[in-house]
């Protein structure tokens, strides 16, 4: 699965890549930006054992995303080449073994400082939460 967001404002782009090792469980995630059909170099997601999921817009060419670390939910913002410290917003799962509980973790923004992170609870409902970044003279 292959997330991917573009910043309406200025087209950047970015999407999560996963490096894939010879042996098991030897293998890495990153972002790739996209700027005036360029692709940047590699950003390690700044989460230990985690698995991105989504991405949104963040205005200013910077972006939201939501990680997995199981049974956690972590959020981190992209901005200026570099991803911030990942925060925990909840967690996440579903009542059985039956329902695909990763397919329900959505972000979306405006394409600014907001977003809204949804995602799928234990008890079978949604949980979602409000996410505002501090401004930050660019």
């Amino acid at each position: 699965m292959l997330a991917l967001a573009v910043d309406p404002q200025t087209g950047t782009a970015m999407f999560f890549s996963r490096r894939i090792g010879k042996g098991f469980g030897d293998t890495s995630d990153a972002s790739v930006e996209i700027r005036d059909g360029v692709f940047g170099d590699l950003v390690p997601i700044p989460v230990r054992h985690g698995s991105p999921r989504r991405l949104a817009p963040a205005g200013k060419e910077g972006f939201h995303a939501l990680v997995t670390v199981r049974p956690g939910l972590a959020y981190a913002a992209y901005r200026a080449g570099a991803w911030s410290a990942p925060t925990r917003i909840g967690e996440y799962g579903t009542p059985s073994l039956f329902l695909i509980g990763d397919s329900s973790i959505q972000i979306a923004s405006d394409g600014r400082r907001e977003a809204l992170a949804i995602w799928p609870t234990r008890t079978g409902g949604l949980a979602g939460r409000w996410i505002r970044l501090d401004e930050t003279p660019n």
